[in-house]
């Protein structure tokens, strides 16, 4: 299903979003459904990674570096 939305950009915003779309040949539709598909995305990872940071403190691995050598 797809939906209209309206928005205010910032004029600075409408530009760049204005060259980046023409720099990649794309409609400003489609490169702003891509940049909130990349958003969406990555704050996914950024909640898996805060669950994973607090299941892996509960194991007892209190930092990254001890992960990584826990898995190494």
């Amino acid at each position: 299903m797809n939906a209209t939305l309206k928005i205010k950009l910032r004029a600075s915003n409408l530009r760049l979003l204005e060259q980046k779309s023409k720099d990649l040949n794309l409609n400003s539709e489609e490169l702003i459904n891509r940049a909130l598909d990349d958003y969406f995305y990555f704050e996914r990872l950024r909640e898996l990674r805060k669950s994973l940071i607090n299941v892996a403190k509960h194991d007892g691995i209190e930092s990254e570096d001890a992960l990584f050598d826990a898995i190494s």
